[in-house]
């Protein structure tokens, strides 16, 4: 999911689901768009972001020939089309992409099966000119990655395993190095977790297997240095196999 101009933009198997957010925070209408013009052009979508008026969203699959970008145009809030886009200078160099996150008008996509980020250059109108897999120095350091954030100039991408890998960020777009850290105190308390939002030095996880939300504290240097399962919240957590968070 992903928030533009107080309107929320849900993946769901076929299509995308648009949510109004009232002055409150709260949803004040959903509804499935009419088929955009030239039809969704979806397969197996997952996760999604947005940059301008642009939403991209990954398709899933280990065929590297289903693994791709579809890009969709919003005009005044509503999904006018859907695309497949040509694809890029170098192909797609993507297998079963689980996460997107956009940084500097590059997209960062880590790839489940393969365990490696491919970047993805944006031209000036948005359009995917190229992607490519360039192994920073001392390797990936991924194991099944699933989702990523990107916070000051670094990514932290959500290991199927249950770490965290850092990937430092160069004034280029390109990654540098990717690291785990020592394993933080309280250990790294995630089951599954499908979604990855950073606010105020704290990654917030939420988790597909327990249904709670992890919190990992981030020190200056951008190093995770604790995580724990915050206490129950008045009302109970409410989630049931939750696979996205976000921050407004």
């Amino acid at each position: 999911m992903v928030v533009k101009n107080n309107i929320a933009y849900v993946v769901s198997a076929t299509h995308i689901t648009q949510c109004t957010i009232a002055g409150d925070g709260s949803f004040s209408s959903c509804i499935i768009p009419s088929t955009p013009s030239g039809g969704w052009n979806l397969f197996n979508p997952v996760a999604i972001a947005v940059l301008n008026n642009i939403l991209y969203v990954t398709n899933v699959s280990n065929s590297p020939s289903l693994s791709y970008i579809s890009q969709c145009t919003l005009v005044a809030g509503s999904i006018t089309s859907c695309s497949t886009p040509p694809t890029p200078s170098g192909g797609w160099n993507l297998l079963n992409p689980r996460g997107i996150a956009i940084f500097n008008n590059i997209l960062y996509i880590p790839n489940y099966d393969s365990s490696v980020v491919t970047q993805c250059n944006l031209d000036g109108s948005g359009s995917i000119s190229s992607c490519a897999v360039t192994t920073p120095s001392g390797g990936w350091n991924l194991n099944k990655p699933r989702v990523i954030a990107i916070a000051n100039s670094i990514a932290y991408i959500v290991n199927g395993g249950g770490t965290i890998t850092q990937c430092t960020i160069d004034g280029s777009g390109s990654i540098t190095s990717c690291v785990v850290p020592s394993t933080p105190s309280g250990g790294w308390q995630l089951s599954a977790a499908l979604g990855i939002a950073i606010v105020n030095n704290i990654a917030y996880m939420s988790n597909f297997n327990t249904n709670v939300v992890t919190q990992c504290t981030i020190n200056g240097s951008g190093s995770i240095t604790s995580c724990s399962i915050p206490a129950t919240p008045s009302g109970g957590w409410n989630l049931s196999s939750p696979q996205s968070i976000l921050f407004l």
